[in-house]
């Protein structure tokens, strides 16, 4: 495989990623929510864990290291 294209192996892979994690394609971007992507790698026999993210209150500390 050159670094400029995938495999037929890859293009599978990809695909049945996609399924497992419910992922939405659309014109303009693609994604899967978390709970879903959980979920998929859980299938797969991952051990995953995750944590959301309010940049709201978590924006105040950021900068605060920011500037140290």
């Amino acid at each position: 495989m050159s670094n400029f294209s995938g495999s037929s192996e890859t293009a599978r892979l990809m695909k049945n990623l996609g399924v497992l994690v419910k992922m939405n394609y659309t014109c303009d971007a693609s994604g899967a929510t978390m709970s879903d992507a959980n979920n998929g790698f859980h299938t797969l026999g991952y051990n995953t864990n995750y944590v959301t993210y309010n940049i709201t209150s978590n924006s105040q500390p950021l900068r605060a290291m920011a500037h140290n």
